[in-house]
C-alpha cells in the first residue's frame, strides 16, 4: 500500500513537471512576449475620463481680460529720431513758418553830383523814394528843408514837386510795391558862406501808417579864397600851393 502510494505521489510529481515544461513558458509570458509562435496579446491602459473644459473667454483686440490690468502704451520714437534703450524718446522740434509782414516799406537815397563848392556854385540833388514792401504806401510826402547857406533853385525833374520858403516838398497820394519817386532839383551856395566846412542837406519821407525815411548828403567848403571867376577849388588850391 505504501508502496502504491510513493509511486503514484511520482507519477503526479513528474506529471506537473512535464506539465511546468510545456505550459509554464506560455503562463508566465509577460504582455508582448511570445513562445513558440504564440502571440500573448498585450494590455492597453483605458485613459482615465476627462472633464469637457468650459471655453476661454474671447477677448477682442487691443483689448483686456476680466480682471487684467491694461498694460502701458508703448512710446514710439517720431520719424527720424532714435532713441536708445530703456529711454523716452523725445518730440522732435518742428520749425514754425512765420509768414512775412504784409506792409509797406519805404527807402530813400540822395545824392549830390559833387563833393565839393564854393560860393555862387549851383549844386544838383537827386532823391529817390522807393516802396520796397509789399502792399502800396499811401499819402506819401517827401520833405527836402535847405540848409541856410543855400539858395532854392530850379526843379528839373518831379511830378508834383514844389518849394514851399526854403523846403522842397513832394505830395503823391499812392506808391505801389516797387514804385518809385524821383526828384532832381538844384540849389545854389549863398555868397556870404565863406567859414561853414560843410553843407549838410538833409530829407525825409512819409506815409500813412507811421513810416519814415531818411536820408542825406553833405558838400565840403575849402576855408581858401575862390578866384571870382571859372576855375575849381582843386586848381585853387593846387595855385595857393605854388605861390601863384
Amino acid at each position: 500500500m505504501r508502496r502504491r502510494l510513493r509511486i503514484a505521489i511520482y507519477v503526479l510529481a513528474g506529471a506537473a513537471f512535464l506539465g511546468a515544461l510545456l505550459v509554464g513558458p506560455v503562463a508566465w509570458a509577460t504582455p508582448g512576449q511570445s513562445h513558440d509562435n504564440q502571440t500573448v496579446p498585450t494590455r492597453t491602459p483605458k485613459p482615465p475620463p476627462q472633464t469637457p473644459k468650459p471655453p476661454e473667454p474671447t477677448v477682442p483686440s487691443g483689448g483686456t481680460g476680466p480682471g487684467d490690468t491694461p498694460a502701458p502704451p508703448v512710446a514710439t520714437a517720431p520719424p527720424g529720431a532714435t532713441a536708445a534703450p530703456g529711454e523716452t524718446p523725445q518730440p522732435t522740434a518742428t520749425a514754425t513758418i512765420v509768414p512775412a509782414a504784409v506792409t509797406a516799406r519805404l527807402a530813400l537815397e540822395k545824392t549830390v553830383d559833387r563833393d565839393m563848392a564854393w560860393p555862387g556854385v549851383a549844386l544838383r540833388y537827386t532823391l529817390v523814394l522807393q516802396n520796397t514792401g509789399t502792399v502800396s504806401a499811401r499819402q506819401v510826402v517827401i520833405e527836402d528843408p535847405l540848409p541856410p547857406a543855400l539858395i532854392p533853385g530850379e526843379i528839373i525833374e518831379g511830378t508834383g514837386a514844389s518849394w514851399n520858403q526854403h523846403t522842397l516838398q513832394v505830395q503823391s497820394a499812392v506808391l505801389p510795391p516797387g514804385g518809385k519817386v524821383t526828384v532832381v532839383f538844384s540849389a545854389v551856395v549863398g555868397p556870404e558862406t565863406t567859414t561853414a566846412p560843410t553843407l549838410v542837406n538833409a530829407a525825409s519821407a512819409s506815409a500813412a501808417g507811421g513810416l519814415v525815411a531818411r536820408a542825406s548828403a553833405a558838400v565840403a567848403l575849402p576855408p581858401i579864397e575862390l578866384p571870382p571867376v571859372g576855375g575849381s577849388p582843386t586848381q585853387a588850391m593846387r595855385d595857393l600851393a605854388a605861390g601863384r
